[in-house]
C-alpha cells in the first residue's frame, strides 16, 4: 500500500495497488492479483464448491477458512470436485 499526498494540503489518502501474481491452479499456472483470498479466486473461476475441496500447497483449507486464506505468489492450488459417473 502507498501513501500519497492528498490534493489539498494538510491530507492523505491511500492508494491500494494490486499487482499481478503467478500461481499454479490445477497444474496450470495463472496469473492472479496479489490480494486474493481462495474464496476470491472461486468467485473469479466461477466455481461454486457445494461438493469438494480447495488445498494450498498440499493443505487442505476448510471451506469456513476460504475467505481469510490470503494466496501468496507461487502457490500451488488444488480445486477437487466429485464426478459421478458409472
Amino acid at each position: 500500500m502507498r501513501v500519497k499526498p492528498h490534493p489539498r494540503p494538510g491530507r492523505l489518502f491511500f492508494c491500494v495497488e494490486s499487482r499481478p501474481m503467478r500461481v499454479f491452479v490445477n497444474g496450470e499456472e495463472r496469473e492472479i492479483r496479489d490480494d486474493i483470498t481462495v474464496a476470491d479466486l472461486l468467485t473469479d473461476l466461477q466455481i461454486t464448491l457445494q461438493y469438494g475441496a480447495v488445498a494450498v500447497n498440499r493443505k487442505v483449507i476448510r471451506k469456513r477458512d476460504h475467505q481469510g486464506t490470503r494466496l501468496q505468489a507461487g502457490d500451488r492450488i488444488e480445486i477437487v470436485r466429485p464426478v459421478g459417473g458409472g
